[in-house]
């Protein structure tokens, strides 16, 4: 089998596979074996490289001369245009390269430093008991959205401490988070920004990147995941 063969890499990043199949173990496995560094061409994506073998996955990450975010985290479909206006303007530290990142990641780095962290451990502590106990209900066996009341609760009450929200706007901020980053959810944006999308599907995340020619010291767009 060529390398060429395993996948064209459609079920490592369309979403309606993970929905039926859950994740492409077996194909990610393959990679890993015989491809690490694989080329993948869809008819519905963009091109990019399938980067599977942790170490490389290490080592990309310590090299932002070469493999650069700016160009944004999401792999587009062909048919979906890259918004430039709105939402499509907005950046955020982790679209950034040196030394701009460092600039903007040193006006939080005193929030997460180690006694920073441990100066949050009790409200850590004191906020899970309350969303488990609240979740379980006076039964024991209360019923939930694991993703919204847990997963997405949690760590915005630690933030919220950490930026001076009181609970009382807790839910504003969820509220308007959830709007601005759940741009393809009809359900949750508010109903004068209910418009047609280019793809009622989510894109998938993922690094864009460029590297360097050595020799003519033109960078090229990659994509590593």
């Amino acid at each position: 089998m060529t390398t060429t063969a395993l996948t064209n890499g459609l079920e490592l990043v369309d979403p309606t596979y993970y929905g039926k199949h859950g994740p492409p173990h077996e194909t990610w496995t393959a990679l890993r074996a015989m491809s690490p560094v694989h080329r993948c061409e869809t008819e519905e994506f963009l091109p990019f490289w399938a980067i599977t073998k942790h170490a490389d996955i290490v080592d990309i990450s310590t090299k932002p001369d070469l493999f650069l975010n700016e160009h944004g985290i999401v792999l587009l479909r062909k048919d979906q245009p890259r918004a430039t206006e709105g939402i499509g303007q907005m950046r955020t530290i982790i679209e950034m390269d040196p030394p701009e990142h460092r600039a903007y990641r040193k006006v939080v780095s005193s929030f997460f430093t180690p006694r920073a962290i441990q100066r949050l451990e009790h409200e850590a502590a004191v906020s899970a008991r309350e969303i488990i106990d609240r979740l379980a209900g006076d039964s024991g066996e209360g019923e939930c959205d694991l993703a919204i009341d847990l997963a997405a609760a949690h760590p915005l009450r630690l933030l919220s401490t950490i930026l001076g929200v009181p609970r009382s706007q807790e839910a504003d901020i969820m509220r308007l988070t959830t709007q601005l980053f759940a741009a393809d959810d009809d359900e949750l944006q508010r109903p004068a920004s209910r418009v047609s999308k280019p793809s009622s599907r989510s894109a998938p995340r993922c690094t864009r990147c460029s590297t360097r020619s050595s020799r003519t010291g033109v960078r090229t767009p990659r994509t590593i995941w």
